[in-house]
Parts: C-alpha cells; sequence; structure tokens
C-alpha cells in the first residue's frame, strides 16, 4: 500500500479566492467552502496546477499547518503508479484560465486542450485509481473535491 494525501488550501483574500468563496458558500456547507485550493501530495513533492505558477508543476511545499487539511488515501501500488505516471505526463501544461471562467462561473461544459486548474487535475489524477469516477472533473472545485472525498468515507484531518 502506498499513501498519497490531497492537501487543501483554506481560503485567502485575493480577489479570485473571494469569488471561488462566494461561490463555493452557496453550494456547500461552511465546512468545506473555506477552500480555494488543492494538491497531490507524492511524499514530499506537490502536484497541482497554480495560477501563480502558471500552470501544472511539481514543486516541495512547506506546508504550515493553520493553512491547510489534508485528506489521506491508501492506494495499491499499481493505483499509485498510475496516479503518478498520470501527473507526470502532465508537468508544465497551461493554467486553465478561460475554462475555470466559463464551467465554475458559468456552468459550461467547456474543456481545454490539456490546460488545467487545481481541482481539475487532482479530481482527474485520482480518477486513475478508480476514485471519484463518474465526476466530470471540470465542474470540480476545492470545495467540491473534499465533500466528495468526504462522503467517499475519506477524513480530513488538520
Amino acid at each position: 500500500m502506498r499513501e498519497i494525501r490531497i492537501a487543501l488550501y483554506k481560503w485567502r483574500k485575493t480577489f479570485f479566492s473571494k469569488l471561488i468563496h462566494w461561490k463555493q458558500k452557496r453550494k456547500f456547507p461552511n465546512k468545506y467552502a473555506i477552500y480555494t485550493h488543492s494538491e497531490l501530495v507524492f511524499g514530499e513533492l506537490c502536484f497541482s496546477s497554480s495560477e501563480v505558477d502558471n500552470g501544472t508543476r511539481i514543486k516541495k511545499i512547506l506546508f504550515k499547518n493553520e493553512n491547510w487539511d489534508f485528506i489521506t488515501i491508501k492506494l495499491e501500488q499499481e493505483e499509485y503508479k498510475d496516479v503518478l505516471g498520470f501527473c507526470m505526463e502532465r508537468i508544465w501544461k497551461p493554467y486553465n484560465w478561460y475554462w475555470i471562467f466559463f464551467a465554475q462561473i458559468l456552468n459550461f461544459n467547456l474543456k481545454g486542450n490539456d490546460t488545467w486548474f487545481c481541482s481539475e487535475i487532482c479530481t482527474e489524477a485520482l480518477q486513475q485509481a478508480s476514485i471519484l469516477c463518474g465526476v466530470s472533473a471540470v465542474f470540480v472545485e476545492p470545495a467540491e473535491l473534499a465533500y466528495r472525498l468526504e462522503q467517499a468515507w475519506y477524513k480530513i484531518t488538520k
């Protein structure tokens, strides 16, 4: 068995995160609406898509526990390799600026050409291990990722 963690960043005070927070509060309980970013954590390395880094990347993040919550998922060795392989094949893909607006704000089912936002790429990666299958990743925001994982019996920890 191998472990990956989903790191969930708590609300910050940028315009974009305020917009995400406002939208999520309308759909989810406050317990989940606080999350504005998600990362997949493989040991010491984190994978996600970030507007700050202009797209997908893998890097080391020093987590401050007051800013992050975590969900731990145990995977079989083959599932772990599938998730990690999916992520590695998508390093340096552009951030999904346009489609995050159309899918997340306007709810249009549009997908860019190999462009990603954080919770979308995390959801697609988890689907490689048969987690959250049947969910359209382009509609998954950080709060929904946390909500769906907790509904699937994965526990959020501080």
